[in-house]
């Protein structure tokens, strides 16, 4: 799903997207010039790999994410707090690609299965 960032208002638009049994349901606004601001759950399932055995098992997600957005390159203002910005090039946001990450995100920490 790709929202283009002259469509995003400083009023809240919400979105929903799922992908392999995982949703990052949530809303996006404008803050200030091309920063936008993304809060969002992240919440399903996740198929994993036990680090110690090897074997795949199931995991459930649920969790909220907060993300500044950047339409182009974010250069922060001297004296200003550095944000975690991830940064579009093309005049859309991509939530596909957003949820796509978180999962490749979780599947790259260390992970037991303890159950």
């Amino acid at each position: 799903m790709k929202i283009e960032f002259k469509k995003i208002s400083k009023t809240p638009k919400s979105f929903e997207v799922a992908q392999e049994k995982m949703t990052l349901k949530g809303q996006l606004w404008h803050k200030q010039g091309a920063l936008f601001e993304l809060q969002a759950t992240l919440s399903g399932e996740v198929l994993l790999i036990c680090d110690r055995s090897g074997e795949e098992y199931i995991r459930g997600v649920d969790e909220e994410v907060h993300f500044f957005i950047s339409d182009g390159l974010f250069a922060p203002k001297e004296g200003e707090e550095m944000l975690e910005v991830v940064e579009f090039f093309e005049g859309f946001v991509d939530i596909s690609s957003i949820l796509e990450g978180e999962i490749e995100l979780i599947r790259a920490e260390y992970h037991v299965n303890d159950e």
